[in-house]
């Protein structure tokens, strides 16, 4: 989520890259590098500055070196100050950060992870503006724990003249907690089929697949899929949003 923690995923992503090896099998894992909302405002050159921010090489070299890398987490969020407790909204310059990123993936044709939280809409305006300016974007992009309304699932869906993709990410942790059933089965409904992505959205492993089986029940309820049909399409979804990215291209994944 910021620049302290990429060399600690980049040895994480070489023992486990070991291990496999040994074991004769693929690293079952997507690295994503990015800088997170919460702590842009951390990372950033002095107000005025027209140099790059120190963070932003780095971010491009640990890409370069990761071809299966995702840029991620990444995105705007209005609600929350940093984690470190400083600043305010206005003082993040989240944009920035954002759009500095979301052209480092447009040119690398890598899939981004967005968190966007209060600010669909400003986000939706920003992708139409740069769509109408031919702006590059990149090959896909989640809105992940996605909490905007139906209307702007059509929206992002409809923007015309778009090579990226939309995807609409969901989970337990976050969707089923924030908001009720209902509201989240009703943009599930108005998600395309293809462009659903189903998550937990913890950072703890511990009680994690029961997360994942919970918004799996929900998704199939509010499709009328059965539970292996929303195993298959999300699974289906999940291998076209990461693209290249996807881990042991030569076998399926397990489910």
């Amino acid at each position: 989520v910021h620049p302290e923690n990429w060399a600690l995923l980049t040895e994480a992503m070489r023992i486990a890259s070991v291990d496999a090896q040994a074991d004769g099998d693929c690293v079952r894992l997507i690295p994503c590098y990015g800088l997170h909302p919460w702590f842009a405002h951390e990372h950033l050159p002095p107000e005025g500055s027209t140099e790059a921010p120190a963070w932003f090489p780095l971010l491009r070299e640990q890409l370069l070196m990761t071809p299966n890398a995702a840029v991620g987490e990444v995105g705007l969020d209005k609600v929350a100050r940093s984690q470190g407790g400083k600043g305010t909204r206005k003082e993040m310059l989240q944009m920035q950060a954002l759009e500095l990123q979301l052209g480092l993936a447009a040119e690398l044709r890598r899939p981004v992870s967005m968190h966007c939280v209060k600010a669909t809409g400003g986000f939706y305006e920003w992708a139409r503006s740069a769509v109408k300016k031919g702006r590059p974007l990149p090959p896909a992009i989640a809105l992940h724990s996605y909490g905007g309304s139906p209307e702007m699932v059509l929206a992002f869906s409809k923007l015309k003249g778009a090579e990226c993709r939309f995807y609409f990410g969901f989970s337990a942790a976050i969707n089923l907690r924030n908001s009720t059933v209902e509201a989240v089965s009703a943009n599930m409904r108005a998600c395309p089929e293809d462009r659903i992505l189903l998550e937990t959205d913890v950072d703890d492993t511990e009680g994690s697949e029961q997360l994942l089986v919970d918004i799996y029940e929900v998704l199939a309820e509010a499709r009328g899929w059965s539970l292996d049909e929303t195993v298959e399409r999300v699974q289906a979804n999940s291998r076209n949003f990461f693209g290249s990215c996807w881990p042991c291209p030569a076998q399926e994944p397990s489910a």
